[in-house]
């Protein structure tokens, strides 16, 4: 009947697609200029053998290498990086994901 037709139809508006955008205005994007520069550090600073500083280390895990899982092939690694040394703040060694988790 047309009444069913009718109920189809508005079923179907209801599910068209929506695209939602969040934009920043021009005038608070950040330039080349504006940004703050990294400095670099001497080796001495993050690779001595005695760590007095807090440094992110990097760590790179290839799935199909290190771990031996071939199921999954997009992204083939992970940059599981982590803090050494003395890091007296949220993400120190003691903070990390696997403490978390296994509290859970």
């Amino acid at each position: 009947s047309r009444l069913d037709l009718d109920h189809l139809k508005k079923s179907k508006e209801q599910y068209l697609p929506h695209l939602i955008l969040m934009m920043i205005p021009p005038h608070r994007l950040e330039t080349q200029s504006s940004r703050r520069r990294k400095r670099a550090l001497d080796t001495n600073y993050c690779f001595s053998n005695i760590e007095e500083s807090c440094c992110v280390r990097r760590l790179h895990i290839d799935f199909r290498r290190d771990l031996d899982w071939k199921w999954i092939h997009e992204p083939s690694g992970y940059d599981a990086n982590y803090c050494s040394g003395p890091c007296p703040y949220l993400r120190s060694s003691d903070m990390t994901h696997s403490s978390l988790l296994s509290l859970y």
